[in-house]
């Protein structure tokens, strides 16, 4: 028979962090959304200014799709813990009846 161990308010703990980080991509992504126009730049450094404003463009895309998988992590711990805590509370239940037979 296999036997695991599981925490479940070890998951749990590591979901919240998980959230925290969720919350300060979330945060960061929300930041990146400033405009940066090309006039910023003047006339002859435009051409800079298209690259500096395609990374930008790139990187908070990037974020914002950290911040989503990171959410995604998240709510997959807290349904673990779930799942986990009902496993063990069903498995308490069919011990408990088993001795009052």
């Amino acid at each position: 028979m296999t036997q695991y161990d599981v925490r479940p308010d070890d998951i749990g703990g590591h979901s919240k962090k998980v959230g925290s980080f969720t919350d300060r991509l979330s945060t960061a992504s929300s930041a990146a959304q400033t405009t940066l126009t090309t006039d910023a730049f003047g006339i002859i450094n435009q051409p800079l200014a298209l690259l500096a404003v395609g990374i930008a463009g790139v990187a908070k895309t990037t974020v914002s799709n950290l911040s989503m998988d990171m959410e995604e992590t998240m709510i997959g711990l807290n349904n673990t813990v779930t799942q986990y805590t009902s496993d063990d509370d069903n498995a308490k239940q069919s011990v408990e009846n088993v001795g009052m037979q």
